[in-house]
């Protein structure tokens, strides 16, 4: 028999990693918690924009529910997806290495991070806009939705 704290300890690590510039759904924040939630202990709740050209609100329903907002520099040209990767990466091989890793994106860019994600055997799960998210990418995805349908599946 299993006690609970044994079960505990065996619940998923889940991170989420959001290149907000890509996907801009602020009012579906909260939903997207309760999804990662759903799959086990939230570790990890990072979003990546250049915060001076966002809305205060956009900024008040991310910081609202707890969201670590990372304002990237903007000399260079995708430096936003630049630092998600390399802080994903870092988290990988850390102490507290996720088992699920949360990508809010349908940047094709992404490709090579969820291929190295997924070869240290993590599970991905992607959210991406509908129209515009990369097909490669839906493809290479353990677990794809759109992010427009996310609130639908925690309700």
């Amino acid at each position: 028999m299993l006690n609970i704290t044994h079960a505990k300890a065996m619940k998923n690590r889940v991170s989420i990693y959001w290149d907000f510039e890509n996907v801009r759904v602020p009012d579906r924040a909260e939903c997207l918690i309760d999804f990662a939630q759903s799959r086990g202990d939230l570790i990890t709740k990072k979003v990546y924009s250049h915060w001076r050209r966002e809305t205060s609100a956009s900024e008040y329903a991310l910081d609202g529910v707890g969201f670590d907002r990372i304002d990237v520099q903007e000399e260079f040209e995708n430096s936003a997806d630049l630092q998600l990767e390399s802080d994903c990466l870092k988290e990988l091989f850390s102490s507290l290495s996720p088992d699920i890793i949360i990508l809010v994106s349908g940047d094709k860019d992404f490709a090579f991070l969820v291929r190295q994600l997924q070869r240290y055997q993590k599970q991905v799960i992607i959210f991406g806009r509908q129209g515009v998210t990369s097909y490669k990418l839906i493809l290479l995805a353990d677990e794809f939705h759109f992010a427009e349908e996310l609130c639908q599946l925690v309700a």
